[in-house]
């Protein structure tokens, strides 16, 4: 299938590097993202953390547009 461990890795310092930027957009989509790769990697319960905390980011910076 793929690289799962790589992708874990890669998706990790995707947010940091959003959190460094201080871009809110990047900083809830990569979280999305890292929660996924969690996800497919079998780490559900850390996936479901990242996906509750991007939900969050999102109620706070569009609050008209919660998940």
């Amino acid at each position: 299938m793929g690289r799962i461990s790589e992708a874990v890795d890669c998706a990790h310092r995707s947010v940091q590097y959003a959190d460094d930027s201080g871009d809110e957009f990047e900083r809830l989509s990569d979280r999305g993202t890292l929660a996924d790769v969690l996800h497919q990697a079998g780490r559900v319960k850390e996936a479901q953390s990242l996906f509750t905390e991007a939900e969050e980011m999102q109620k706070a910076h569009q609050p008209e547009f919660p998940l």
